[in-house]
């Protein structure tokens, strides 16, 4: 196939390089962050849990690694960094402090496994729009309505204002861009399902981090569909 003359292959990486990298934005560059949308990927025993809040135009506002602690302890640190105060500067040069928490529409997290477990804990213990549609279970359907999401957000022109972008600065920046570089596509299911993942004849890989990017932007979807239905 061909996607704005780039060519996609059956199988192959998902996003070259050089693309990925030119969805990332300079510290200069604000993004608005008045709607929030929340994604996050649970860690397995070998694995990082990774959240990820992105605004309503495709952006990633910010980015969470945890330490593969019980799960208790990563939502203690999870809950820390939600309410952890923030300022906004609004275009009159007013300072607006406010927190994630109190800013997400809609929530989504991987509940395979053991997953559920800690998304209903959140549910509890925070402010977060958790409900039965905020639990995804990992299946060929359901990556494959993720990473066509991220997909389109991550192909669309320079200057679009829903194309993708993550803070370039940001500590993370670097392993975040080797786990998307590094994620392998292929068509499953007679070709009709898109799936994403890392590549298997590595034992390092990881894609827990695009895992919570495609949540946090599959949430932005549903979550303005649900505003639209409400107007």
């Amino acid at each position: 196939m061909n996607y704005h003359l780039e060519d996609i292959v059956d199988t192959g990486n998902f996003v070259s390089r050089e693309r990925f990298l030119s969805c990332a934005r300079p510290s200069s560059v604000r993004v608005p962050v008045k709607k929030l949308y929340f994604g996050i990927d649970w860690a397995s025993k070998r694995d990082n849990t990774w959240a990820v809040v992105g605004n309503e135009l495709n952006d990633m506002a910010d980015m969470l690694k945890l330490p593969n602690v019980p799960y208790a302890e990563q939502i203690q640190l999870l809950n820390d960094w939600l309410r952890t105060p923030r300022v906004e500067v609004a275009e009159d040069g007013t300072e607006i402090e406010y927190t994630y928490e109190e800013r997400i529409l809609a929530a989504k997290g991987d509940s395979t496994g053991e997953g559920d477990m800690p998304m209903e804990i959140l549910a509890t213990d925070t402010r977060l729009p958790i409900d039965s549609s905020s639990h995804v279970k990992f299946s060929m359907q359901s990556k494959d309505k993720m990473y066509r999401i991220v997909e389109v957000a991550i192909y669309k022109d320079e200057g679009d204002p829903l194309r993708f972008s993550y803070p370039a600065d940001y500590p993370l920046a670097s392993e975040f861009e080797e786990q998307f570089c590094a994620l392998v596509r292929e068509y499953k299911g007679e070709g009709e399902c898109l799936s994403v993942h890392h590549p298997d004849d590595d034992p390092s890989a990881r894609d827990d981090a695009p895992d919570a990017t495609a949540l946090a932007l599959f949430a932005r979807d549903d979550g303005q569909i649900g505003e639209l239905l409400v107007a």
